[in-house]
């Protein structure tokens, strides 16, 4: 039951929300490289109301993804088209408990419970996915700040644009960067930065984000949950058809010692991981109702 009503019950299960926070880990970190990331993970960690704030004011936090209302509504107004089509129109029972599924799956992803002064975060989900963002915006902010400062000193602009790691978002992101840097617009510049880092390093799973088969009635009932695996094929897509072959090895080498980290320090532990790793993700496509197949 909890399996069919996976998006439901996903925010009240922490495993969720761990798994989810370790996304920077493999997403972010071969892009920025330990020291950026760990600039990024400590700057959000130490200051995490100003980090929120600042994404909001620049536009890094978008009301979408995991949980948008907006998505919930079209989700339940399509399966009710789809429940009318073939049951006829005796299914006002079947649209509440619809109804009821998505709004409990909103609050269990974002919700908070009020306590008196308390305000309990139930949606541990969002805050994880919210966390990775200010990790990858921070990271990427303090990456262009310190490729700009190199780059007054020697006005070298292909070290500029390795340094910033430009050529894995594209020629022409490249081209706007390079641009406010030669403008003076050293602030837009580090914006730019952070927030194209955000969004190439942290997927959206909101409609529309996935391939268009799995907006469609029965796609979204066998295949709504391969979001991931496609936005992460398209990441490895990125970084292995763009750059150097330096940039390339450098990518590889970063990826492989994170998922060799990962297994190995949970091995280490007892636990196994193998099923929250990215490369696994890959050969995965469906929904929790292939459980029951």
């Amino acid at each position: 039951l909890i399996s069919a009503n996976y998006g439901a019950f996903m925010g009240f299960r922490p495993a969720t929300a761990v798994r989810n926070l370790t996304q920077f880990l493999f997403t972010t970190y071969p892009v920025l490289g330990s020291k950026y990331t760990g600039i990024g993970l400590s700057e959000t960690f130490h200051d995490w109301g100003a980090v929120v704030d600042e994404m909001i004011k620049k536009g890094v936090l978008k009301a979408q993804g995991s949980g948008d209302p907006t998505a919930d509504l079209l989700i339940r107004n399509r399966f009710s088209a789809a429940l009318r089509e073939y049951s006829g129109d005796s299914v006002g029972f079947l649209e509440r408990v619809t109804e009821m599924a998505a709004e409990l799956g909103h609050f269990s992803l974002s919700g908070e419970l009020k306590v008196g002064n308390l305000e309990i975060p139930i949606g541990m989900y969002t805050r994880s996915d919210v966390i990775n963002r200010g990790i990858a915006w921070r990271g990427g902010k303090a990456m262009a700040r310190d490729a700009i400062s190199s780059w007054v000193r020697h006005q070298h602009d292909a070290l500029l644009l390795r340094e910033s790691r430009m050529p894995f978002f594209g020629e022409t992101r490249s081209r706007d960067f390079l641009q406010l840097v030669k403008n003076n617009q050293r602030e837009a510049a580090e914006d730019y930065v952070g927030r194209v880092a955000s969004d190439e390093t942290q997927f959206m799973y909101n409609l529309g984000t996935g391939p268009a088969v799995f907006s469609s009635i029965w796609g979204r009932l066998f295949g709504q949950y391969a979001t991931w695996p496609t936005w992460y094929l398209e990441y490895l897509g990125n970084a292995l058809g763009r750059g150097t072959a330096q940039d390339k090895a450098l990518f590889l080498g970063r990826s492989a010692a994170v998922h060799a980290a990962v297994v190995g320090g949970a091995a280490a532990a007892g636990i196994h991981v193998w099923r929250w790793l990215p490369l696994t993700s890959l050969a995965w496509g469906g929904s929790p109702f292939f459980d029951y197949g």
